[in-house]
């Protein structure tokens, strides 16, 4: 993969998580849902970047922007894990509906 290549890869990759975090945000975890898998390939492109091909600078500027996508990745599995608490919660309390239901039935 050539040097304008990474970049692109790069970038698109930073632009994906930005609107994943901010689906995130929002709480449209069903469009989230959608768009992660294209998230996930373009992050599968990643691993093609050839860095020892590339110059100093050009390492550079691609670490910049990884340090960034961490940032936003942290943020993001915050989100995913407050998100994830919430949907514990509901499923105890579908689990408890449901031990309720079928003891009322006995």
């Amino acid at each position: 993969m050539g040097a304008s290549d990474s970049f692109s890869a790069y970038e698109g990759a930073r632009s994906l998580v930005s609107g994943l975090l901010e689906l995130a945000r929002s709480e449209n975890w069903d469009a989230f849902t959608e768009a992660l898998p294209e998230y996930m390939a373009c992050v599968t492109q990643l691993q093609a970047v050839d860095w020892a091909s590339l110059s100093l600078s050009q390492q550079k500027q691609l670490a910049g922007i990884l340090e960034e996508l961490k940032i936003l990745q942290d943020e993001l599995v915050q989100c995913s894990e407050a998100r994830k608490g919430v949907l514990a919660g509901e499923l105890h309390s579908l689990h408890n509906e449901n031990k309720l239901g079928k003891a009322y039935r006995m």
